[in-house]
């Protein structure tokens, strides 16, 4: 488990530094008011993909590792799936860019074929993380963000473009090179795709469809929580308070994501896969090891954000305005939370009690689109920061305790494990 964490922390390094050097970048070249245009652009498209393969992604997570005779046919499954439900997100992408954002014709196509590429991509790290290969997992993201970084270098230095569209050619461009360095160095046999065979079976789709919908629903209202913000300051304020906003929103999200999501990756895996071979007791310990772990990272890297935020700020983004350092300490602890409540509502996960997830996040949506609509207008941006800690709270107070609820009725109910779970969830 160590050797993992440390896998998927140093592959993460590479990544997490060209994420921030984006957003610097970014911010500094294209201007806040271009970089706000990005940012709302990219938000819409990352909920179009979390809605076209998240039901996918977590199935795969969930019950790849039980195919282990035939993994190629599988995956294959998968894959064609993911296609189909990619397909229907491109056609509702491309309204949205036409309607809504009405951009021209080439910045158009160029957003949607980053958002094919990006599942492609999303599928291929899904795969490695399902059946824990760590090391072909960084590697291939390693590969996309450097190809990524020197296409938009190359873009803002040689060619001096300097408009938000620049970024999804970048990141399509980096996404096509990530493909065909992974064709010629990481790809197995056994896990190839057939695209020559189509694997039709009804019952293998009903069942992803059964387990992965209510997920999907949950990153769903997920992503709409958290991007709903920029869109009212959007429609109060102006792109460029967008831009600064997302700028502060998008740095402590990279930051604590690099810091976390190691812990998670290596973690989600093996809880799933004990989980699946009846160690409930074990799945559980886990989940607590998993927490202490986030919480300890938690305390650290906030120290070392309040204690170079005058860098980050001043010096690097060349970000002004008041309220900046506050906004920032809300933003991060609200990230933090969101990070956290990926572990703490794994039991509901692994009950099947989507549904459940589903009814906190929604009450949290609800509090959160409410108050930005209140308090937006009167306090501008940095009311959004204050917004999206409380409902990163709240949410994580509802998943604990549904969480307790659940797991106490599935151990009445005879399901007792060989161990007491962890007082976490208070399972004695």
């Amino acid at each position: 488990m160590k050797k993992d964490i440390l896998i998927y922390f140093f592959g993460k390094i590479i990544p997490a530094l060209v994420n921030l050097a984006i957003i610097i970048l970014g911010v500094r070249f294209l201007g806040e008011e271009q970089y706000g245009k990005y940012s709302l652009i990219f938000s819409g498209i990352l909920l179009i993909s979390n809605v076209s393969f998240t039901w996918i992604q977590q199935s795969m997570i969930r019950f790849l590792s039980g195919y282990k005779e035939k993994p190629g046919e599988a995956i294959s499954r998968f894959f064609y799936l993911t296609a189909a439900s990619t397909l229907a997100g491109a056609g509702v992408l491309v309204m949205t860019c036409l309607f809504y954002f009405r951009l021209q014709w080439p910045e158009m196509v160029a957003v949607v074929l980053y958002l094919i590429l990006s599942v492609l991509f999303l599928f291929r790290l899904t795969l490695y993380q399902s059946l824990i290969r760590p090391v072909k997992y960084a590697l291939y993201e390693v590969s996309y963000n450097l190809f990524l970084l020197l296409f938009f270098l190359g873009f803002v230095y040689i060619f001096v473009f300097r408009n938000f569209i620049i970024l999804f050619i970048s990141m399509g461009a980096g996404l096509v090179m990530a493909e065909i360095i992974h064709r010629i160095a990481l790809l197995e046999k056994p896990l190839r795709i057939d695209l020559k065979k189509f694997h039709r079976d009804k019952q293998f789709t009903a069942q992803a469809m059964d387990y992965g919908f209510t997920l999907t629903i949950w990153i769903m209202v997920f992503t709409l929580t958290a991007i709903a913000d920029r869109y009212v300051i959007k429609e109060f304020q102006n792109y460029a308070a967008v831009g600064t906003y997302a700028a502060m929103k998008d740095l402590v999200t990279k930051i604590s994501t690099f810091s976390i999501l190691p812990v998670f990756l290596a973690f989600n895996a093996k809880i799933n896969d004990a989980w699946n071979h009846g160690e409930e007791a074990r799945a559980l310990k886990l989940v607590k090891q998993a927490l202490k772990i986030e919480f300890l990272v938690c305390i650290v890297v906030v120290a070392g954000f309040i204690l170079f935020r005058d860098l980050l700020y001043t010096r690097i983004l060349h970000l002004k305005g008041d309220g900046l350092f506050v906004s920032s300490i809300f933003l991060i602890a609200g990230a933090f939370l969101w990070q956290g409540a990926l572990i703490i509502h794994k039991p509901l996960e692994l009950l099947m009690k989507q549904r459940s997830m589903v009814c906190a996040l929604l009450a949290g949506m609800i509090v959160n689109l409410g108050a930005n609509l209140i308090f937006v207008p009167y306090f501008g941006f940095s009311a959004s920061a204050v917004i999206s800690f409380s409902t990163a709270l709240l949410y994580v107070i509802l998943a604990l305790l549904l969480s307790r609820r659940s797991l106490k009725r599935y151990h009445q109910a005879g399901n007792t494990p060989e161990e007491p779970g962890p007082d976490l969830f208070m399972v004695q």
